[in-house]
C-alpha cells in the first residue's frame, strides 16, 4: 500500500488551487505572509486590545500599523557632525583667525 502525506500539496507560485494562472488578473497582486516570534506579551495584547477597539482582528491592525509606519519618509541618517551643525546652525557661526601655518620640525635620524 503506498504511502500517503497528510500534507497538502504545494503549488506553483502564480497558481490558484485549480491550478489556473493567477498572475495578469485585474486587481491581482502578490501579497507576502509575516512570522513574528518572540513578540513580548504585553504588546500582543495591546495589539489585540486595539484591534478589538477598532473592530477588525489582529491581523488586519498590524497590516495597518506596518503600512502606516513604512509609508512615511524615512528620516535621512546624519553623522556626529552633521547633526551638531544642524542644533548649532540657528545660533549663527563663528569666523576664527587661524594663524599662518609654519614649517613642521625636521624628523629625527636614527644613526
Amino acid at each position: 500500500m503506498p504511502k500517503t502525506s497528510a500534507r497538502p500539496r504545494s503549488r506553483a507560485p502564480g497558481k490558484s488551487e485549480t491550478g489556473k494562472t493567477t498572475a495578469g488578473k485585474a486587481g491581482a497582486r502578490r501579497t507576502a505572509s509575516l512570522t513574528i516570534r518572540g513578540l513580548d506579551a504585553g504588546v500582543k495584547a495591546r495589539l489585540r486590545r486595539r484591534a478589538a477597539e477598532r473592530g477588525h482582528s489582529m491581523e488586519e491592525e498590524a497590516r495597518q500599523l506596518l503600512t502606516r509606519a513604512l509609508a512615511e519618509p524615512a528620516e535621512p541618517e546624519t553623522g556626529l557632525a552633521s547633526a551638531i551643525h544642524q542644533l548649532f546652525a540657528p545660533l549663527g557661526g563663528v569666523e576664527l583667525d587661524l594663524p599662518p601655518r609654519e614649517p613642521g620640525r625636521e624628523p629625527p635620524t636614527f644613526d
